[in-house]
């Protein structure tokens, strides 16, 4: 009942076993309480040992686990936000993983330092405002402080507005449940690693352009890397990292096919988009559903449009595969996917290829 943060959330939980420092000094008082009358027996030397005989144990059952020699995931992630961001850029971030990696390898490391990063909580009070005004002369505030619902307050549109011209802009997150969609109408965003780009006038990068900026956010995420990540346990950065990993992959194949069809179904953003989600079904269980959807939709529309694909037929049998695995996983009445008005459709075509490629 203390506790300003959801216990249910796996992540919040760990926050507070962390921090919630009143739990821990009651605990250490009783437990003192506790073993002080055995210590009055052992006497000072035997109590001595003791305590360095405990801590030389937790040493010995818990080294391995506790191993943190090679622990750059932070680190990591921290560059791929940064590296693919064009020069001068700002970055609008939100929360302390994404704003605290960046921080320290702007101010420790010197990496860079070209791009502005705003935490978008602090620009809700008056005094961030100010540093920013002292700090950073080319930067226009259009308000008193970062809130939609006051007079003298901004939204992210007059902010973008402002700012757009002379500087490329990107959000650090980006919540679906956003509040503030004052941009929309005057900005396009498209994912640029772990960050999305905002682009004026809702146009996006050309392919090429897009594929060679983005190349550096996922090269350091090796399978090494992904490996020692997925053995953190919910609730903790790592994890976090490992999540975020896979939810910026999926938007960036998510992309590409959504911008395939609103180009005319584009054959080299289905094709890029097949690779991304192809990739992902090869090494991650836990993709969403609607992603082997997307899939098998992304090699028939690439049939239809090219004769030399329609040839192929292995591209045929993946096509096949991928939607029956999207049927399958939609069958679970717990999956997301379970309403999908479009599975009994996807039934009655299946059928059509009854005993093959299974």
């Amino acid at each position: 009942t203390l506790a300003n943060l959801d216990p249910g959330n796996i992540m919040y939980l760990q926050i507070q076993g962390r921090f919630w420092q009143q739990v821990m000094l009651l605990m250490g008082v009783w437990i003192g309480l506790a073993v002080s009358p055995f210590f009055a027996l052992i006497g000072e030397a035997g109590a001595g040992a003791l305590a360095i005989g405990v801590i030389f144990f937790q040493v010995a059952v818990g080294f391995d686990q506790n191993d943190q020699s090679r622990n750059r995931f932070i680190h990591i992630y921290g560059r791929a936000i940064l590296d693919p961001l064009p020069k001068n850029s700002i970055l609008l971030s939100h929360g302390d993983i994404f704003s605290n990696s960046i921080r320290y390898l702007q101010t420790c490391e010197n990496f860079r330092t070209d791009v502005r990063v705003f935490d978008r909580e602090m620009l809700a009070t008056p005094w961030y405002g100010r540093l920013i005004q002292m700090h950073y002369k080319d930067i226009v505030l259009p308000g008193k402080y970062f809130r939609i619902t006051d007079p003298e307050g901004y939204d992210l549109g007059k902010f973008m507005d402002a700012n757009a011209p002379t500087h490329p802009i990107a959000f650090a997150t980006f919540d679906q449940y956003e509040r503030d969609r004052s941009y929309e109408a005057r900005y396009g965003t498209w994912p640029w690693g772990f960050a999305h780009r905002a682009f004026p006038g809702r146009t996006v990068a050309d392919l090429s352009t897009y594929l060679a900026e983005t190349a550096s956010a996922f090269s350091e995420f090796t399978p090494e890397v992904m490996k020692d990540l997925a053995r953190y346990p919910g609730g903790t950065w790592e994890h976090l990292v490992w999540r975020e990993y896979w939810e910026a992959y999926y938007r960036k194949g998510f992309s590409f096919f959504t911008q395939a069809a609103a180009s005319g179904d584009s054959v080299a953003l289905y094709v890029e988009a097949v690779k991304v989600f192809e990739d992902i079904a090869g090494r991650s269980r836990e993709a969403p559903p609607w992603m082997y959807k997307y899939l098998g939709m992304s090699l028939r529309n690439m049939r239809e449009k090219d004769p030399t694909v329609a040839a192929d037929s292995g591209t045929e049998e993946r096509m096949v595969r991928w939607f029956r695995r999207f049927v399958e996983l939609a069958g679970d009445p717990s999956s997301p996917a379970a309403s999908d008005t479009e599975i009994p459709a996807l039934k009655t075509w299946l059928e059509t290829y009854q005993g093959r490629w299974r």
